[in-house]
Order: C-alpha cells, then sequence, then structure tokens
C-alpha cells in the first residue's frame, strides 16, 4: 500500500471514528436529557409492558399486586391487578366486592382490556351495571386451553360458590391459531416481558431498545405511527382467515378440544357459561367479496359451539351495526376494543344477563 492510500485510509478512519463519536455524544446528551424531562418509570414513557410472570397453571400470568401506569395510543393508561394477579380499577374497593356475586371473564388481552384502563372495559363496565364483583382472567396471549387452565385454578383455589357466570370470550383474529400445538412458544424475559422464542441477537436488540429512553421513544412511536398509516392502506391483515380452505380439521380440531373441556368442567362445578365471539376489526372496516367471507370465522366457532350445546354471543352483527361513528377499536394494526368497542360489548352482555 502506498502513502497516499495509507493516507487516505486513515483520514476515512478518523472521519468515521469522529462520526461514531459524535452519535455516542449525541445520544448519551439526548438520552440524559430525557431522563431528566422525563422522571418516571421507563414502562410509563415507552408503553412496554413488563407486568408478566411465569404461572405454574397456565406457562404465563400476571404479577400480583401490580402498580404501573404506560402512555398507550397518546393516553396515560393505569395497570393495576390485586394480590392473585388479576386486573382491577384504580379504585377498588376489596371488601364491597367480597360482598356480591361474581362474574368470571376469561380470555386474552382483548378481556384484559390492552390500550385501555380497566374501568373503561367491558368486563368492569357489565359488573357496575349487573352489582357483581368481577373476576378477570383475562391475559394478553392465552389460548383457548390457558383460559380454560386459569378458571380450573381460579376454581379449585377459590370455589365457584358465588360465581354467578363464566364469560369466554374468543377473539377470532388469532385464537383458531393460538390453539395449535405448533404455535410459537410464548417467554417471559427477566424484566416480565413477553417474547417469542427468538436468537441471543434479535434479544439483545430488543433489550436495548426498551431500556434506552431515546430509543423506545423514537422507535416505538415511529413504529406506532407507521402501523397505524399502513392500517388505513392494507387490505384484511390476515385473508386467510376468511378463506373457507383455511378451516381444515386439523386447525379446528384443538379449538374444538378447548370448547368440550370448557363444557365439561363447567358441567361438573355447576357453573353457567357463555362464549362471547369478539370480531377481527378488518371485520368491521375491510372490503369483502361476500357477506359469507365477513362472517366465515365466526360462523365456524359458531358450529362447534351449537353441537357441543355450549351458548354464545357472536358481537359481529352488532358491531357491523355501530360501525358508523367513532371506531369500536384502536384504528393501528395491532389495535385492540376503543372505549367505544368496550362499552357497546358491555351493553350487549348486560342485556344477556337481563334475560338468561
Amino acid at each position: 500500500m502506498n502513502v497516499a492510500s495509507k493516507t487516505s485510509l486513515f483520514r476515512w478512519s478518523a472521519n468515521l471514528a469522529l462520526a461514531l463519536t459524535g452519535i455516542a455524544v449525541s445520544f448519551s446528551v439526548g438520552e440524559i436529557g430525557l431522563r431528566l424531562l422525563l422522571p418516571v418509570d421507563n414502562v410509563e414513557v415507552t408503553a412496554t409492558l413488563d407486568i408478566y410472570t411465569p404461572k405454574e397453571c397456565c406457562g404465563i400470568g400476571l404479577k400480583p399486586n401490580l402498580r404501573r401506569a404506560t402512555y398507550w395510543n397518546g393516553k396515560k393508561v393505569h395497570l393495576r391487578t390485586d394480590a392473585a394477579g388479576r386486573r382491577i380499577p384504580v379504585q377498588y374497593d376489596f371488601l364491597q366486592q367480597a360482598t356480591k356475586a361474581q362474574l368470571v371473564f376469561l380470555g386474552d388481552s382483548y378481556t384484559f382490556g390492552n390500550e385501555e384502563n380497566a374501568e373503561d372495559t367491558f368486563p368492569f363496565l357489565v359488573g357496575l351495571t349487573a352489582d357483581r364483583e368481577v373476576i378477570n382472567l383475562g391475559v394478553g396471549s392465552y389460548s383457548t386451553f390457558q383460559e380454560v387452565a386459569a378458571l380450573r385454578d381460579f376454581a379449585d383455589y377459590f370455589g365457584t360458590a358465588t360465581v354467578d357466570q363464566v364469560f369466554l370470550c374468543f377473539f377470532v383474529g388469532n385464537d383458531f391459531t393460538d390453539n395449535l400445538p405448533a404455535r410459537d412458544k410464548v417467554l417471559i424475559d427477566a424484566m416480565g416481558r413477553i417474547r417469542l422464542e427468538s436468537g441471543p441477537r434479535r434479544e439483545w436488540i430488543r433489550q436495548l431498545v426498551y431500556d434506552s429512553r431515546l430509543l423506545s421513544i423514537v422507535v416505538l412511536r415511529t413504529r406506532t405511527a407507521f402501523l397505524e398509516l399502513a392500517y388505513d392502506w392494507e387490505n384484511s391483515r390476515r385473508p386467510d382467515l376468511y378463506d373457507e380452505s383455511f378451516y381444515t380439521k386439523d386447525l379446528l380440531a384443538p379449538t374444538r378440544r378447548a370448547l368440550l373441556h370448557f363444557r365439561d368442567y363447567l358441567t361438573q362445578r355447576g357453573m353457567e357459561a357463555t362464549v362471547v365471539i369478539i370480531p377481527d376489526k378488518d371485520q368491521i372496516y375491510k372490503p369483502f367479496a361476500s357477506s359469507e367471507d365477513r362472517h366465515r370465522p365466526n360462523n365456524e366457532l359458531a358450529t362447534i359451539l351449537i353441537e357441543l350445546e355450549i351458548p354464545y354471543i357472536d358481537l359481529l352483527p352488532v358491531f357491523l351495526e355501530s360501525a358508523s361513528g367513532k371506531p369500536l377499536y384502536n384504528m393501528t394494526t395491532a389495535g385492540h376494543l376503543s372505549i367505544r368497542g368496550h362499552l357497546i360489548t358491555a351493553d350487549v352482555l348486560q342485556h344477556h344477563l337481563r334475560n338468561r
């Protein structure tokens, strides 16, 4: 290598080192500045959820006695759990609630109430109107098998003498596939966050983004903005969900088996239950070739429920009637029920309880 080449390489290396130093300094200043300006838990400002813990009955559960706040869809959402790891509102009178008959809700993040405060979610709205104690066993990522296991765990420990009604909430957007034996394994990291099995490099990057105040705000909020924009432009995210060929015996058999376990356990313990079919928001806000395609996931599930003689409520017709006006879902790709969606769901369930 001649002198000119060595000089050029030296200059390039020096410029690169200077640029990297500048980036590191800017990052450090930004990180320190944000932590001074926003002196709260990183969870609150980044909408990361460190609320999960391993649980023997169901694989995962919610941390007991949780007290968290997080920035979710532009507003502050409080996350509270009781000593058993069940979601409760911020203002919760344990002694008053303990004297009431119970409504037990089983489900995933839609039942837990992602993106909304507990007092604005349908389980607690129903309980308030019906003057019942709400036992919300909903946990994000749960399959129907885990929901039945959660019910067993609750009933074995607390008994069922005061249970008035059990609602199993089935989200058609992913519960069929979540019930498959080959679904991705859900893990809990050291901070109490859900993750799927992934390589160490990907986990290291993920950890860095979540632990950094600057990266969390920039990356996570940029991602949210992109998903909101993308959702407005794309058609259904899961076109296979509305294709008749998707519903094979292999797909439906695990869901049928889980619901059969659910029915038999209810009969054994003398409990009354209803399955609530929660639509995917694509069924409400995306175009479909036919009404049959739009309703296919719900109809496939309803066929199983009718066969097993399990009462059910399908929310899709009511949601379609209510599609105009404020959205029923938070309109990001992964958005869950909005406050209005929870209110309408609660109205339907309240009517069901009054007219059993």
